[in-house]
């Protein structure tokens, strides 16, 4: 039994359920029972055919999972490998073998340039980490690689889920009245590109979530204050 709503706000030693659940991250269990180990929202979710109950932490630095998309900047480059910051506690790495390319050069225009400059910022999948907490990373995969233009938001990383929202409630309407492409990276950096005044919002927007997660009625709110600083910039601008 699930003592708890799901995204309620919930204290280390809150009890959350009871029964053979799954244990998941911010929680811990004594005989049957499985109670908060940190303060934040509680998570039920589905793997597989098992329950797994969490507490998504509203505060914490990014801690790499394989299988997590992120952004990351490209910090230098080695030897058949780049040095990309994911915002994690290491410094990831892209070997040249989870990359499109067969050489780290290639000739433009007569000149020889890096393929992946240092600087850029690319999406990527985790594919690896070991016991030293080092990250090794693709962008061989469809849609990964280089993110060009665009402006990068940063949202603590825990509250991506409230970024997205149920069923992508959250994140769907941002994308809506805002008409941005916006790319999410699990490390908390979001990938935001479309009208530089439609940025801003997306940007004041995920700031105000940053700072509200953990209250109810945030889609709503969003919802309102994006529609009607829009109307506003509609009206400006003489588009209406």
């Amino acid at each position: 039994m699930i003592h708890v709503a799901e995204r309620s706000l919930v204290f280390p030693g809150d009890h959350l359920a009871t029964g053979a659940y799954v244990v998941g991250r911010g929680a811990f269990r004594e005989g049957d029972k499985i109670f908060s180990s940190v303060i934040g929202l509680l998570s039920v979710k589905l793997e597989g055919n098992k329950i797994v109950v969490g507490v998504i932490p509203l505060e914490g630095k990014y801690i790499p999972e394989i299988g997590d998309m992120v952004i990351g900047t490209v910090t230098k480059e080695m030897f058949m490998c780049w040095g990309v910051d994911i915002g994690a506690p290491c410094e990831a790495t892209l070997h040249l073998g989870e990359t499109p390319y067969e050489e780290q050069h290639q000739i433009v225009d007569g000149e020889e340039k890096p393929v992946i400059p240092v600087g850029s910022t690319i999406l990527a999948r985790i594919i690896g980490i070991d016991e030293a907490n080092n990250v090794w990373l693709t962008i061989s995969e469809k849609g990964l690689g280089e993110l060009r233009g665009g402006t990068i938001v940063e949202l603590t990383p825990s509250k991506i889920p409230r970024l997205i929202g149920k069923h992508g409630s959250m994140i769907n309407t941002i994308k809506r009245i805002t008409e941005c492409k916006i790319i999410i990276g699990q490390n908390g950096r979001i990938w935001v590109d479309g009208d530089l005044e439609m940025v801003e919002l997306v940007a004041e927007a995920i700031e105000q979530i940053d700072r509200e997660a953990h209250t109810t009625g945030l889609t709503d709110r969003i919802k309102d204050i994006l529609t009607t600083k829009k109307e506003a910039i509609v009206r400006r601008r003489g588009e209406v």
